[in-house]
C-alpha cells in the first residue's frame, strides 16, 4: 500500500470533502448513515465549540482520496490551568445531555487499506502532538479498525483500553410479514397479534407518514411531544429537552425528506397521536433513532404496534434489517424483536507518559476500590 496521509483543520477543506465524501463511504465496508457527509457535517455546524479544531484525516494515492477519519479536538479542562486534548469522532462527545448518539462509528476506508491507514494516522498523531487521547466512542466493535488500532497502539507505546460495549438489536427481514412474525417467540407472536385486534376494534386509526416538507416538520413536533411527555411523566428531562439536539433534528428531518431518507411513522387514533417513530432508511436498512409512546393503564400496547407495522412496512420495501440501535438501560424491548445482536464500544487510546501513567494508576487501583464498597456495603 501506498500514499500520502494529511490532517484537514480548515472548514473550507471539510465542506468541500462532501460529494468525495459520500462516494467513497458507499464503497467502504463502514458504510452506515451517521457516516454520511451530512450528518457530520451538520453536527459540527450545530455543536462545535470556539476551541474545537477540526482533524479529519485524508489519505490520498494518485489524486484520488482513499481513506477519511472523521475527527475533530475539543479540549477538556482537568482543574485549574490544566487540560487535555481529546480526539473524538465527528458527531461524538463526552457523555452528556444532548448528545446524539451515532452507532456504527468507523474509519471511512477502501478494502484491503486498513492496516495502512491506522499506521498512517497514528503515525501522524503521534509526530505532531495534536492530542493527548483519543476517544473513539461507539464505534462498531467488529470492525477490523477496532483491532488494528489496539494492535498498532502498542507498537507506537501508547495505552489503549476498551471500554463501553453495548447490543444493538437487529432485526434481519425475511421476504414475508409471516415468515418474520414465526420466528419471534410464541410469547411475543401472541402479543403482537392480541394488541393488532385491539387495534382493530378502535375506531379511526391510521399509521400515516408525512407526505411534503411541512408535513414532516408537523409529525415531528408531534414525536417530540410524545417523547417528551413520557419523560416527564418519569420526572426526567427527555432528549429534545436540550436546544442544540432539538436543532439538529430539526435541520436533519428536511435533509432526510428531501433524499428520501426519513421514515417517521405515526399511529393516530382519532386524529390524536398515540404513538410516533422518527426511523432512517438508508440504503437497504431502517435505523430506528427515536420514539415517542402514549402508555397507561388500559391502552393498546402502542410501541409494540408501530414497531411491527413499520417492520412489515420494511419487508414489503424488500429491505434487509430493522436496527434498533444501542439497547439503552429501558430498552429491554428491543430483544423481543430479534435475537440478533451487533456490537458496540468506545476505545481509549492515551498517548502522554502522565495521562497513561494515572490511567494504568486507575486500573491498579480500581479492583482495590471495588473491595473498599463492597466492604462499606456489607458493613
Amino acid at each position: 500500500m501506498s500514499g500520502n496521509f494529511r490532517i484537514l483543520q480548515s472548514l473550507s477543506e471539510f465542506q468541500q470533502l462532501g460529494g468525495i465524501w459520500d462516494n467513497l463511504l458507499q464503497t467502504s465496508p463502514a458504510d452506515n448513515y451517521f457516516l454520511t457527509w451530512d450528518w457530520v457535517w451538520t453536527w459540527w455546524q450545530i455543536y462545535s465549540k470556539k476551541d474545537d479544531t477540526l482533524a479529519i484525516g485524508v489519505l490520498e494515492y494518485q489524486n484520488n482520496i482513499t481513506g477519511i477519519v472523521p475527527c475533530y479536538i475539543r479540549k477538556k479542562r482537568l482543574f485549574g490551568p490544566f487540560y487535555v486534548r481529546t480526539l473524538y469522532f465527528l458527531g461524538t462527545q463526552s457523555p452528556g445531555p444532548g448528545e446524539v448518539c451515532p452507532n456504527y462509528m468507523d474509519f471511512i476506508y477502501t478494502r484491503g487499506e486498513e492496516q495502512f491507514i491506522v499506521e498512517k494516522f497514528l503515525s501522524e498523531i503521534v509526530k505532531s502532538n495534536i492530542c493527548d487521547e483519543l476517544c473513539f466512542s461507539r464505534m462498531n466493535y467488529r470492525s477490523p479498525i477496532f483491532k488494528i488500532l489496539q494492535n498498532v497502539s502498542v507498537k507506537h507505546k501508547l495505552l489503549a483500553l476498551t471500554d463501553d460495549v453495548f447490543e444493538c438489536p437487529v432485526a434481519k427481514l425475511p421476504t414475508s410479514w409471516d415468515e418474520y412474525i414465526q420466528s419471534l417467540s410464541s410469547s411475543m407472536r401472541y402479543k403482537i397479534r392480541r394488541e393488532q385486534r385491539k387495534l382493530q376494534l378502535s375506531q379511526n386509526t391510521v399509521f400515516s407518514q408525512p407526505i411534503n416538507e411541512t408535513e414532516a416538520a408537523r409529525y415531528f413536533e408531534e414525536l417530540i411531544q410524545l417523547h417528551q411527555k413520557r419523560w416527564n411523566d418519569r420526572n426526567q428531562r427527555g432528549s429534545f429537552a436540550n436546544e442544540q439536539f432539538t436543532a439538529f433534528h430539526k435541520r436533519m428531518i428536511q435533509s432526510m425528506f428531501k433524499k428520501e431518507q426519513l421514515a417517521l411513522t405515526i399511529l393516530f387514533e382519532n386524529n390524536e397521536a398515540k404513538a410516533a417513530v422518527y426511523n432512517i432508511r438508508y440504503k437497504n436498512k431502517i435505523y430506528f433513532y427515536q420514539s415517542g409512546v402514549l402508555t397507561g393503564s388500559g391502552l393498546p400496547a402502542f410501541g409494540y404496534l408501530i414497531h411491527s407495522y413499520c417492520i412489515e412496512d420494511a419487508i414489503k420495501n424488500s429491505l434487509d434489517e430493522y436496527d434498533f440501535l444501542l439497547e439503552g438501560r429501558l430498552d429491554a424491548y428491543k430483544r423481543n424483536f430479534t435475537n440478533t445482536q451487533r456490537q458496540i464500544g468506545t476505545l481509549q487510546i492515551y498517548q502522554r507518559f502522565l495521562l497513561q501513567t494515572g490511567i494504568r494508576l486507575k486500573e491498579w487501583l480500581r479492583p482495590y476500590y471495588r473491595m473498599f464498597k463492597r466492604m462499606k456495603d456489607e458493613g
